[in-house]
């Protein structure tokens, strides 16, 4: 899946940056298929906006995905924006969706612990898989928002 990078020098508090999004949502469905998208933001305290935009006969499909609320929360009141703009285009915005992202760094490091336990699990006894068990377990990020600085 190709992964394109693209920034929105709005500030997400502005009034116009939802259709700026739209717009660059726009260019990105026009190439079709599926991509992942990583948008900086405005001011880059926010981090990226990573998108997932899936384009087929069927429809578009767009998650959006981001560690902070605040963006969750314009993202999910720009959806409707989004659809009219997509729709100007011929572009039929069908299932969409807003989650949260967790550190990229975090993400990765789990991925790989995971794929790694994956990889080593068909060489080891089960005596040993046994403590590979909980370190898997530890990689996942709190819940409450807080940041373990010892993981």
């Amino acid at each position: 899946m190709p992964s394109s990078h693209a920034s929105l020098g709005t500030p997400v508090s502005s009034p116009a940056w939802s259709s700026q999004l739209g717009q660059q949502l726009v260019q990105f469905a026009q190439r079709g298929g599926e991509q992942q998208i990583k948008m900086q933001l405005h001011p880059a305290e926010l981090g990226p906006l990573s998108i997932t935009l899936k384009v087929s006969e069927q429809g578009t499909q767009a998650h959006f995905l981001s560690s902070h609320m605040q963006v969750r929360q314009v993202v999910e009141q720009a959806i409707p924006q989004l659809r009219e703009a997509l729709a100007e285009q011929g572009i039929s915005l069908g299932e969409t969706s807003v989650g949260e992202q967790h550190n990229s760094n975090e993400q990765a490091f789990a991925e790989k612990g995971n794929n790694a336990g994956a990889q080593v699990g068909s060489s080891v006894t089960d005596s040993d898989q046994d403590t590979l068990a909980p370190v898997a377990e530890n990689i996942s990020p709190p819940l409450d928002g807080r940041v373990d600085l010892y993981a």
